[in-house]
């Protein structure tokens, strides 16, 4: 993880989790490479790193979907620096709506630009409408799905099937 990654998730912690009452916050993703969010939940929460491998800030060794969570049981899912090492990112987005609760929120963060850093592949850089694709693939409504620096960010709320166009 990079400076922008950190200061983009605080932002969304600082926007959107402060204000919930506390729950469970699945980080997908988690390894700590070159650092983690870990610190950024508020006390209260209960943290859930889940990633492909052991390592340091893994709670949770999941290889593929699906992970060993129940439907809707976070409020607050995130990953950052995660989606570009993934073959395929549509199926990550979707396996994060499904574990993501009603109303619950998400935010992913990836490149739009960056040099190839295989951990161990290097397979996407991801732009705003792409963003979009996936959050609406998680379930979600988009809150926000923009570029800031070498990074998309976009942020969503989970909503019901039937009140979203997922295909538009």
């Amino acid at each position: 993880m990079h400076p922008n990654s950190f200061k983009l998730m605080a932002e969304f912690f600082a926007r959107f989790v402060s204000s919930l009452p506390p729950g469970r916050i699945l980080d997908v993703g988690s390894a700590n490479v070159n650092g983690t969010y870990r610190s950024l939940v508020p006390a209260g929460w209960s943290y859930t790193g889940l990633d492909l491998t052991p390592g340091k800030s893994v709670d949770v060794i999941a290889p593929q979907p699906p992970w060993p969570f129940q439907d809707g049981y976070f409020p607050v899912a995130i990953s950052g620096q995660c989606l570009e090492h993934t073959r395929r990112p549509w199926e990550i987005a979707a396996e994060i709506g499904r574990v993501l609760a009603p109303e619950g929120y998400c935010c992913i963060i990836a490149p739009w630009r960056w040099d190839v850093h295989r951990h161990p592949v290097d397979c996407w850089r991801i732009l705003p409408d792409g963003m979009e694709v996936l959050l609406r693939l998680a379930g979600c409504e988009v809150l926000e799905a923009k570029i800031d620096r070498d990074d998309t960010v976009g942020i969503g709320r989970r909503r019901e099937p039937s009140s979203l166009d997922y295909l538009d």
